[in-house]
């Protein structure tokens, strides 16, 4: 490309002029901005810096005739990427690249030119081999307006940026203010940068107003130091980096809720979050902590929690009362004892009121009597507490009126001095009275005594006793009524058989009677008459004993099962003989133990079947079966009747 050179000129004059391009590739790619805006390019650009970097390596090693074919091509290639690059970022609207773009032209014009002329496709010629120092110049003088218009531009971003960053700030510090939190901005060296109004509000101090400005500017620690951060609950100072704001400081996100200050002496419960604020490569610029007073919800949350409690321990209680209530009432239903149940009951009221004396009483004839009770030491003497009860006015507002009391200080209103040691003995202070009513009466009472003089039975307590007292009265009650029905069904009995005693063994007797003075006068006179006279006598003697002998086994029923039935209907057929001239046949095979509800319904059936054909029938014969098979048995009456 140069001839004419000595031999240390021909290695130094392409050094020079690789290096000179690598300078100018490596400029476009930055000035251009090309690894941001066209990262292809940048690449290409990289390439192009690689192949000068060999060029210039190995031209001391390769004779200049070997490294003066390419160095011309490459320097024109270096161009012509260099203008595309500058015509793209054109296109892209980059406006240095203008100046830029024709520096470069000018350029590659001169390059051009002093490769024709070495290829001698042009006159050599001093305007022709200087014209590439001309596009030296040019390009210098193009590429100083290129780097003033960037300056331009880059001064234009720079305060259009400026601007943003200053709207940006006021939307973010309009944001702030305006969240219902307090919000506060730390940067790097852990000092507050920014407050809102909310966390003014929160650190702010009776009587000086809003957060003095020293908070503004203070480090993490001198603010927990001056507002006594610690644990919540306790006296525990919190550590500086326990704090979410210098974990978000490290890179973290963080929260907690157990963090307690004292402002002015009031101590107020916080719950902080914090997060880092990073740049595009990740570093950390500062960090945002926000914060509430959660003081009034951690009281809500605390009185909240009570409450479950409360209203556990009372689901509890109601629990107990009801199985309680379940069992008592369960126990007064199906009793079949009541005052071995009563006993069981009242202990159960004394466990389920915490009571040191519990009475069931009844009322009969005017007086109450104790039935039931569980009382302080199992003094013997307790039953005789109905006196007491009753011989004092106590009782009678609850007897007269029907109502419920409660007496305190029971001690203070007994008038029998031997009483009143005795309930001072006992240690009774609250007495609590329950009427037992049935149909409107007042059949008894209920008393349910305290050992504590502070004991104060509540509404719901005394509901619940009046509940137990409707379930014990309903018992009381009813065991009445059933001693009542069996004296009425006693009473019935009697009538029947007085009734039967009259209608069958009385008439009996009295033909006995008759006979047996006729007898001897008809002896006499008539001997055949009286022999028959003798054996209708021996008859009817016959059928008042088996009448005597039923009416016994009515009158105990346990005989009816004891006795077998077979023998049952031989006696039933021999009293019915006597009662009508109706032949009864009797007869039983197989026979072998029932069931005594079987054998008493069988035995109704066979009397009730004889009634019915003596009454019904106008038979003179019928026959009563009992038989016995292998799975079944037989109960056969029948008579010769018209039905």
């Amino acid at each position: 490309l140069w001839s004419g050179q000595s031999s240390w000129q021909e290695v130094l004059q392409p050094v020079f002029f690789g290096l000179f391009m690598a300078s100018l590739v490596k400029f476009a790619d930055v000035f251009l901005e090309a690894a941001s805006r066209a990262p292809r390019m940048h690449r290409l650009f990289t390439a192009l810096l690689v192949g000068w970097a060999v060029m210039v390596l190995v031209t001391p090693l390769a004779p200049y005739e070997t490294l003066a074919a390419p160095l011309m091509p490459l320097a024109v290639v270096s161009v012509l990427v260099v203008i595309s690059a500058g015509v793209m970022a054109l296109r892209q609207h980059y406006r240095p690249a203008r100046f830029f773009l024709l520096s470069w032209i000018v350029l590659f014009l001169g390059l051009v030119t002093v490769l024709m002329v070495r290829l001698g496709l042009i006159e050599s010629s001093p305007f022709s081999e200087d014209f590439w120092r001309v596009g030296l110049l040019w390009l210098v003088a193009l590429w100083s307006m290129a780097l003033a218009d960037r300056l331009n531009v880059l001064k234009a971003d720079t305060e259009r940026a400026n601007r943003d960053l200053g709207t940006s700030q006021n939307r973010l510090a309009q944001t702030i203010e305006t969240m219902p939190v307090g919000v506060v901005v730390y940067g790097t060296d852990r000092r507050a940068q920014l407050f809102n109004q909310h966390a003014r509000h929160v650190f702010a101090i009776p009587g000086q107003g809003e957060a003095p400005d020293t908070i503004l500017g203070s480090t993490v620690a001198e603010t927990a130091k001056a507002y006594s951060f610690r644990v919540a609950g306790t006296e525990e100072a919190y550590t500086v980096d326990r704090l979410p704001v210098i974990r978000a400081l490290r890179g973290e996100h963080a929260v907690v809720d157990d963090l307690e200050m004292d402002v002015a002496g009031k101590r107020i419960q916080l719950e902080a979050w914090a997060g880092p604020i990073v740049d595009d490569q990740g570093n950390i610029l500062s960090a945002v902590a926000a914060f509430q007073d959660i003081t009034q919800r951690k009281q809500a949350e605390a009185d909240l929690k009570q409450h479950r409690e409360h209203l556990e321990e009372l689901v509890a209680a109601r629990t107990t009362e009801l199985s309680a209530l379940n069992q008592i009432a369960h126990a007064l239903v199906t009793t079949e004892d009541l005052p071995s149940t009563l006993d069981s009951v009242v202990r159960e009221i004394a466990q389920l009121f915490g009571a040191a004396l519990t009475v069931v009483g009844v009322v009969e004839t005017g007086e109450a009597r104790v039935v039931a009770a569980t009382y302080p030491h199992q003094d013997s003497g307790l039953p005789e507490l109905a006196y007491l009860l009753g011989d004092n006015s106590i009782l009678c507002p609850l007897l007269d009126e029907g109502r419920a009391l409660i007496v305190p200080n029971i001690q203070d209103r007994i008038e029998s001095p031997f009483w009143r040691e005795r309930v001072h003995a006992w240690n009774i202070h609250v007495v609590m009275l329950i009427p037992l009513q049935a149909q409107g009466e007042v059949i008894g009472f209920m008393a349910v005594g305290a050992d504590d003089p502070e004991r104060c039975f509540t509404p719901e307590e005394l509901s619940l006793a009046e509940t137990i007292a409707a379930d014990v009265a309903g018992a009381v009650e009813n065991v009445r009524l059933s001693e009542q029905a069996q004296k009425a069904a006693t009473i019935t009995e009697r009538n029947r058989l007085a009734q039967e005693l009259h209608d069958s063994v009385t008439q009996l007797l009295y033909s006995v009677a008759a006979i047996a003075e006729a007898v001897p006068e008809l002896w006499e006179r008539y001997p055949d008459e009286a022999r028959r006279g003798l054996k209708d006598l021996r008859q009817l003697a016959r059928a008042a004993l088996a009448e005597m002998r039923i009416l016994l086994l009515e009158l105990r029923p346990s005989a009816l099962m004891e006795t077998e039935l077979g023998a049952l209907l031989y006696q039933l057929s021999d009293a019915m003989m006597g009662r009508t001239r109706i032949s009864i046949t009797t007869s039983v095979s197989g026979e072998r133990p029932l069931p005594d509800d079987v054998q008493l319904a069988l035995y109704r059936i066979a009397q009730e079947s004889l009634n019915n054909v003596i009454k019904h029938a106008a038979a003179s014969q019928a026959t009563v079966g009992l038989y016995f098979r292998d799975d079944e048995l037989l109960l056969r009456v029948s008579d010769d009747g018209h039905g």
